[in-house]
Order: C-alpha cells, then structure tokens, then sequence
C-alpha cells in the first residue's frame, strides 16, 4: 500500500510541476501569434488528442515506443543508438505518464486561460507599451496577473485530486517490470480487488 501511495503521490506531484505550467504558457504563446488563421488551426490540432480516448492513445503511444518499429527508437537508431523499451524502464515510465498526460489535454487545459487572457483589459497593454514594456515584460505585469485568479482556483483543484489519479492511462501503458514505480492506488485495488477476487478491498 505504502508503495502504490507512494507513486500515486510523485506522478501526481510531477503532473503538477511539469504539466500545470504548459497549458498556461502554451495559452500565452497561442495568445501573442499574430495570424488568426494560424491560431486557429494551432487551436484545433492542440484539442484533437482530448476527444480520442486513452484505449487509443495508448495504442498510439505504445506503438510510437515500440523498441522494434517505434518511429522514436527509429531515429535513435539513425544516430548510431540502440533502442531502448521505453514502457519496461522504471526510470523512464513515470515521465511517459506525465508527457503522454500532457500532451492529451493540453488543449483543453489552455481553454480556461486563453478565455482568462480575452477578459483581460487591451489598455493595460498599450499603457506598458507607452511605458516601454516589450513583449516578455507584457506577459510578466500584465498578462500572468491578469491570469493569476485562474490558476489559483485550477491549482487548488489540481492540489485537491492528490489522491486519485486518471485510472485508464496507467492500466493501458504499465506492465509488471514497472510496477514499482507505477501501480498506483486504483490499479493496484482493480488488480487486487477485482482480478484476484479479495472483494474486501
């Protein structure tokens, strides 16, 4: 138990560190192109993985970390490396899940703050422009203040799901040589519970 609370706590801590920040920068960069038909094809493309389902992606994931086909072990070939099973690596899986996760929602994720960056006032812009506020510095007075409410509210709601993590993910993409680092709570309890018959759990 101690061991699967344990995982379930880091992968949750590492989404958290690697994964809250992207959909915001993401939201900022998406933000500040200057064609609106190229933002909205970056838009679209970013969205697509959030509407197909884990059993997919994982297929796609797999297939992708494939140490024999995998266009990712492909081209460490093609520069004299050997390829590695990435979903076997204890010290590779926990980052998988983060990356994969990541990639998954980023586009739904950036949603809530490219909605927070419309609200925030055009004026406030222009008058760090008269003030001689490049763009970098637009983003760091006027742009993350104008986001911090968002990302407070989404942050304690993140920190508040410490404990339970996406079930589906982690059952698709873990084996028994990486159990140790990641068999979480749920899949631990459904391998347990279910598969072995110790309802009581």
């Amino acid at each position: 138990f101690w061991r699967v609370f344990k995982n379930t706590i880091v992968i949750n801590l590492m989404q958290i560190i690697i994964g809250f920040p992207i959909p915001i920068i993401f939201a900022i960069f998406l933000n500040e192109l200057w064609s609106n038909k190229f933002k909205k094809v970056v838009q679209t493309v970013s969205y697509l993985p959030h509407f197909i389902s884990w059993v997919v992606a994982a297929s796609i994931i797999v297939t992708m970390l494939s140490p024999s086909s995998g266009l990712i072990n492909k081209a460490i070939e093609a520069m004299g490396g050997e390829p590695v099973y990435f979903l076997a690596k204890q010290e590779y899986f926990r980052m998988i899940i983060v990356l994969t996760a990541v990639w998954k929602e980023l586009g739904m994720q950036s949603v809530y703050y490219i909605a927070a960056l419309a609200s925030i006032d055009t004026e406030l812009y222009e008058a760090a422009k008269i003030d001689g506020a490049g763009k970098i510095k637009q983003a760091i007075h006027v742009t993350l203040p104008g986001l911090l409410p968002i990302i407070s509210i989404l942050l304690i709601l993140k920190i508040g799901q410490m404990v339970t993590i996406g079930f589906e993910q982690i059952f698709l993409l873990y084996n028994p040589l990486v159990y140790d680092v990641g068999d979480v709570i749920s899949t631990y309890t459904y391998r347990l519970g279910i598969e072995q018959t110790q309802y009581s759990l």
